[in-house]
């Protein structure tokens, strides 16, 4: 009697989880079988954003389901502005350019972080008698302005005790870092990423460099547009994809690195000076809130602005993230 009353309990239970599993695997075909969703990025090629070049090397992205067109930019700004001007739906950015951007616009969002960063680095040539920090008093320095270009001089400048007053700040375009000192219409130049590589590279015997940071790392950001934002489900899938990027890196380095060089263009002595300098992980976490509310503030101080800064956690969207894993997402709200 007690075996009957067993199967007649176990019997439908069974029943159950075959018709469930039945299901699911009917769903999971379908989905596999819908149309890939399809999503516009630009994207500045260097070492924060390596997760990118690896998921696309990778199938990734086609993995989880989307058609993507990767559009390179020639800087983090760049790609914001591709953004705004609704001609990519992501792109990557910093969060110093990303936090002057929110003053003037505020609908654009961030929807995750892959790391931080420790790139820039002022270049100088020694032939125009620089041959240390202070050195740089009267001399012809050139920056990017509204990029971490701007932000890392002012920051070298306050470490070393060299007023802004004594110096002769001058605007450069972003393709013109590394050209702009190397060719001589500048003494020293606050450079990031693959620009102070190339300047450094060039000027050989003739530079002298320095760390433009300060041991302060700057936050990788992808931002969207709210107005032309990717559904969530797109972005859920773009950020899983990265993800699985992410894990790969961590159990294959050496052809993670042979990707990057490869799909960016980098040289190998670029990976090696620039790979470390760079901690990738997909995430959103307190450090962001913080860093966007200092440099706005900064922003706001350096432009005459008053009023209160922006709240910054309204212009960050966890929805895509939390969806993926909650335990990436560490800020306060």
């Amino acid at each position: 009697m007690r075996d009957l009353n067993h199967r007649t309990v176990t019997l439908p239970a069974l029943l159950l989880v075959f018709l469930m599993a039945a299901f699911g695997c009917e769903n999971s075909g379908r989905q596999s079988q819908s149309a890939p969703l399809k999503l516009k990025v630009a994207v500045y090629p260097t070492t924060y954003t390596r997760l990118i070049a690896i998921a696309d090397a990778k199938g990734y992205f086609k993995e989880c389901g989307l058609d993507i067109e990767l559009r390179k930019s020639p800087s983090g700004t760049s790609a914001l502005d591709a953004v705004c001007r609704g001609e990519v739906q992501l792109g990557t950015v910093v969060d110093y350019a990303f936090a002057w951007r929110m003053l003037n616009d505020t609908s654009i969002r961030v929807v995750a972080s892959t790391g931080e960063v420790f790139e820039s680095r002022i270049i100088a040539r020694k032939d125009r008698g620089i041959r240390q920090p202070s050195d740089l008093k009267g001399r012809r320095i050139g920056f990017v302005p509204n990029t971490i270009s701007e932000y890392s001089l002012h920051c070298f400048l306050l470490e070393n005790n060299i007023s802004p007053s004594e110096i002769n700040a001058e605007p450069i375009p972003i393709p013109r870092q590394a050209d702009a000192v190397v060719e001589g219409e500048v003494d020293a130049v606050s450079a990031f990423a693959t620009y102070s590589f190339d300047a450094v590279e060039r000027l050989g015997e003739n530079c002298v460099a320095w760390d433009g940071q300060n041991h302060v790392a700057y936050n990788a950001l992808l931002a969207v547009k709210e107005d032309m934002k990717p559904s969530s489900e797109t972005l859920t899938r773009f950020l899983r994809a990265l993800v699985m990027a992410e894990e790969f890196q961590l159990s294959h380095e050496d052809e993670a690195k042979s990707i990057v060089m490869r799909e960016w263009g980098f040289s190998r002595e670029v990976i090696r000076q620039f790979w470390d300098r760079t901690r990738v992980r997909v995430s959103l976490n307190q450090p962001i809130i913080t860093c966007l509310q200092i440099y706005s503030k900064w922003h706001m101080r350096r432009s005459g602005k008053i009023g209160d800064p922006p709240n910054v956690l309204s212009f960050i969207d966890t929805g895509p993230l939390d969806r993926i894993d909650p335990a990436r997402v560490t800020i306060f709200r």
